[in-house]
């Protein structure tokens, strides 16, 4: 028997929150609404839903597309329209049939088999629309009937060049603990809002914190605060992610409750590889301020902790 070859799509994990607490009945109805608002989300983007792979999960959908299809056409077309159609269903429907949408977004090799499409990035996709970070943030955005989650390189490839209405600066940078992989790095987003709400500490979506030197009654925090604040502007210029990825890796770990030495110590490793090559640029050191020189940067991560 020989095995059908694996192929890249575009991976679109829904699932609907709450979906098991609810009667037989309530189940049958929101399944019926699921399927009808993804297609209409489908045909509003003018996608062919016959060129989509499909796989019911019951409490939710995944939706394969086609690799040439244009992903940014995914997040400012299809999400954007699935949000529009929760919105026009909760005023249709009563608070019992209220149905919010949890939606993972990555892509990657799958194979088409008669079943589904399985494959590593599948399985990935799945993890993450069932983070328990995701589910905090979807529950605290209430009455939004969207929250979403996209892996870093879905992020780094669609989101991050801002393309279209996509607006990059909304989307938290975060790590969630999935099954086999602690510590993934995400991102995540709700419709309409500049900072996704339920985020532990203070949620960095990128590093854009006004930048300045720190003041001398300033807490270790703070002042590491201003510091990758300065960093993140000076890689923002430079357009390295060399520089930039270990930094918003920094600023999310940080942002955590208990943060990891050891993801620190890495993040702060890179930084170190990274930094020579930006700071031989006077045009990116230019009102720097000193602040964040690679021994300063060293010292912030030798406590391992803020």
């Amino acid at each position: 028997m020989t095995t059908p070859s694996a192929a890249h799509y575009w991976i679109v994990v829904l699932d609907i929150e709450n979906f098991s607490a609810r009667s037989n009945p309530l189940q049958f109805l929101l399944r019926e609404a699921m399927h009808r608002l993804v297609r209409t989300a489908v045909r509003d983007t003018y996608f062919e839903w016959d060129e989509l792979g499909v796989k019911d999960e019951g409490d939710g959908m995944i939706l394969f597309f086609p690799t040439q299809v244009q992903p940014i056409r995914i997040v400012s077309g299809f999400v954007d329209r699935l949000h529009e159609g929760l919105i026009e269903a909760r005023s249709i429907y009563s608070a019992e049939h209220e149905i919010r949408f949890r939606v993972a977004l990555h892509h990657g090799m799958a194979t088409a088999d008669e079943s589904g499409f399985p494959g590593q990035a599948t399985n990935t996709a799945c993890r993450l629309v069932d983070a328990e970070l995701l589910r905090t943030v979807l529950t605290a955005a209430a009455p939004t009937p969207l929250a979403v989650i996209a892996s870093d390189d879905f992020y780094r490839t669609v989101i991050r060049p801002g393309d279209r209405a996509v607006k990059p600066d909304e989307w938290a940078c975060v790590t969630v603990d999935l099954k086999k992989a602690p510590g993934t790095p995400a991102w995540i987003n709700v419709p309409g809002q500049s900072t996704p709400p339920g985020l532990a500490g203070s949620p960095p979506p990128v590093i854009t914190l006004p930048a300045g030197p720190a003041e001398p009654e300033q807490s270790a925090m703070d002042a590491r605060g201003t510091l990758l604040a300065d960093a993140g502007r000076v890689a923002r210029q430079s357009g390295d992610d060399g520089l930039l990825y270990p930094l918003e890796m920094l600023s999310a770990e940080l942002s955590r409750p208990d943060p990891s030495d050891a993801r620190i110590v890495r993040s702060l490793a890179q930084i170190a590889k990274a930094w020579p090559a930006l700071t031989q640029d006077p045009r990116l050191n230019a009102g720097f301020g000193g602040l964040c020189d690679l021994t300063t940067l060293k010292d912030a991560g030798k406590t391992g902790r803020p």
